[in-house]
């Protein structure tokens, strides 16, 4: 299982432009609030699973995850 600092410190390696962060039940989505809303391209959003921390387009987790998986937290200013 992956810690919020450790899933922060994985993430600037990949974007170390990213602002907020928002957190799911079962990973972390990390990007900057001006690109919040792109799929695709500069700034997508990207998350990082919190049981095994591999990285992935959100996009992509969205897919993935149960239909009624709740985010825990929104927009969170790092």
């Amino acid at each position: 299982m992956i810690t919020l600092k450790q899933a922060i410190s994985k993430a600037k390696k990949l974007n170390p432009d990213f602002d907020i962060y928002s957190e799911y039940e079962s990973a972390y989505v990390f990007c900057q609030e001006k690109y919040l809303d792109n799929i695709g391209g500069k700034g997508t959003p990207f998350a990082i699973m919190k049981e095994t921390g591999e990285a992935m387009p959100f996009t992509a987790f969205l897919l993935m995850i149960p239909e009624n998986e709740e985010p825990v937290k929104l927009k969170v200013r790092i």
